[in-house]
C-alpha cells in the first residue's frame, strides 16, 4: 500500500506544481517534517495537515537518493507559499 502526499491549503486547495501520486520515498516526508520543528493543524478528529517551520533544517534532512527533485520541489513550495501544507492519505 502507497503513501499518497497532498501538497494543499487549509481549506483544501491543492498546488498546481505539486504530483500527489505514490512515489518512492515519499513516507520519508513526515520524518523530514519532524525534523524540521512541525507545526500541525488538524482538519477534523481524525485529518490533520502538516509543515515544517525550520526549513534549513528540512532541506539538510537525509532525503533518499532517488527523487531528489520532488524533495526540492515539496522544500521550495512549503518555504516559498506558507499556505500551503503537507495532507497525507493512503
Amino acid at each position: 500500500m502507497g503513501l499518497n502526499v497532498s501538497i494543499q491549503t487549509i481549506d483544501g486547495q491543492y498546488h498546481p506544481n505539486w504530483d500527489d501520486g505514490k512515489y518512492h520515498g515519499d513516507r520519508e516526508i513526515s520524518a523530514a517534517v519532524a525534523s524540521a520543528k512541525p507545526v500541525i493543524h488538524w482538519l477534523d478528529e481524525c485529518n490533520f495537515v502538516e509543515r515544517p517551520t525550520e526549513f534549513a533544517a528540512f532541506r539538510a534532512f537525509a532525503w533518499p537518493d532517488y527523487n531528489q527533485e520532488r524533495w526540492t520541489r515539496l522544500a521550495d513550495i512549503l518555504e516559498n507559499e506558507p499556505q500551503f501544507w503537507i495532507y497525507y492519505s493512503v
